[in-house]
């Protein structure tokens, strides 16, 4: 099944960082996410409601990061991989 959305950043290099970031501060909120998102009729309304509100606070916050340039700091040291891995 395709997904819903996906997030697609036109930063070049730096969009695996900011991935990285996004995943996190989502977990931050109790949410695990990736780059797309699969929405099913059986979701509550209200996890909608709190990833939609977790989203807005979180892509305030990369924007900020971004127009700081502090990615590489904020993604941490072997951050900047695709694919799985453990998140600790």
């Amino acid at each position: 099944m395709p997904s819903s959305p996906k997030l697609n950043v036109q930063l070049g290099t730096d969009f695996l960082g900011v991935k990285a970031v996004y995943i996190r501060k989502m977990l931050d909120h109790g949410l695990l996410v990736s780059s797309a998102f699969y929405l099913m009729y059986v979701q509550k309304e209200e996890y909608s409601e709190k990833f939609i509100d977790a989203l807005d606070i979180v892509f305030e916050n990369i924007g900020k990061i971004i127009e700081r340039s502090r990615i590489t700091e904020k993604t941490g040291n072997n951050r900047k991989r695709s694919g799985f891995a453990r998140l600790t």
